[in-house]
């Protein structure tokens, strides 16, 4: 390969780590953190939202100009923001080019350009991966504090509380990131957002059921007028119970979740064991056509019988 590329991708690796530095870093600088802006909503599913990160100092204009002429910046704004990750879009685009040309300079220096492609796509998605790991375990968190925040809220109305007053105890008073996210909804309260459009934020933020059921009760009430504490109450027992038939069902289904893993990591496992023990032995299996034909064959019904084994768990409540 030519020294030059070799160089120019050094390069974006070397950028994609100080990005990654620099995200690292800013975590613990509260005036350099993104701020969250209430907007309009779009007519779109993609911009329904009405929060955005400020892009003020924006390091990377390029990387930014290039999403929006690709209509994919407002959606990966709002993968970010279901994260819990006060990121740029084009800070996530930039640390994606820099895992993936890593991965492409290891491959290249190890064993090809067959494994260097691979590792290019695989490190690349490795950003994206961690923010959908971390959007899902933000919104099992939610769901496991809805509940006893809804109790909190009801218990402050009986207590002649209004409902902003129940909403900043539940944010003082909680953990992250039930606390976070009503502190988003008081902010734009604070600034003349009406009920209806905060709440509705709240679930584009927010997008499960649980939030869904509380935002239209709220506003039915908003609208139609009757006991919110009541409501809330009732709406608290309904999710309490949904999470426990949640739990026993996670508990039934633990013995398929654990032999789909094994039956995804028996091949590999046995595949390591066989070239450890004989060298040399599967090297037809991604050399020859046969083999790889063979090689694809089966990756792509294991994948099939993963898919269809977690299509058979996804039990909905």
């Amino acid at each position: 390969m030519p020294s030059v590329v070799i160089i120019a991708i050094a390069g974006l690796a070397v950028a994609g780590a100080g990005v990654a530095l620099y995200i690292a870093l800013r975590g613990g600088d509260d005036e350099s953190k993104a701020k969250f802006v209430p907007g309009q909503t779009a007519p779109d599913q993609e911009g329904a939202a009405a929060s955005r990160v400020a892009e003020d100092n924006d390091p990377s204009p390029l990387l930014t100009s290039s999403l929006n002429k690709l209509g994919i910046r407002r959606r990966l704004q709002w993968h970010l923001l279901q994260a819990g990750l006060l990121v740029r879009p084009s800070e996530l685009l930039a640390l994606m080019l820099g895992t993936a040309a890593v991965g492409f300079i290891v491959g290249m220096f190890t064993q090809g350009l067959a494994l260097a492609l691979a590792l290019t796509i695989v490190a690349g998605g490795l950003p994206m991966l961690y923010v959908n790991v971390r959007k899902a375990r933000r919104r099992k968190a939610l769901g496991n504090q809805l509940a006893e925040a809804l109790s909190m809220m009801a218990s402050s109305l009986r207590s002649g509380y209004s409902f902003l007053r129940a909403m900043q105890i539940v944010k003082d008073e909680m953990d992250p990131p039930i606390a976070e996210e009503f502190g988003r909804v008081l902010d734009e309260l604070n600034v003349g957002v009406s009920h209806e459009r905060a709440l509705q934020h709240l679930y584009d933020r927010c997008p499960t059921g649980d939030i869904e059921l509380v935002v239209t009760a709220c506003q039915i009430q908003s609208n139609v007028g009757g006991n919110l504490a009541q409501i809330l109450d009732t709406t608290a027992e309904m999710i309490r119970e949904r999470v426990r038939l949640q739990g026993e069902i996670a508990a039934l289904t633990a013995e398929g979740r654990l032999s789909a893993g094994i039956l995804a990591a028996l091949p590999i496992f046995l595949a390591v064991i066989v070239d450890y023990l004989s060298p040399g032995y599967l090297e037809p299996l991604f050399t020859t056509q046969p083999g790889l034909i063979m090689f694809g064959g089966a990756s792509m019904a294991m994948f099939v019988g993963l898919l269809l084994i977690k299509k058979m768990l996804a039990i909905q409540i």
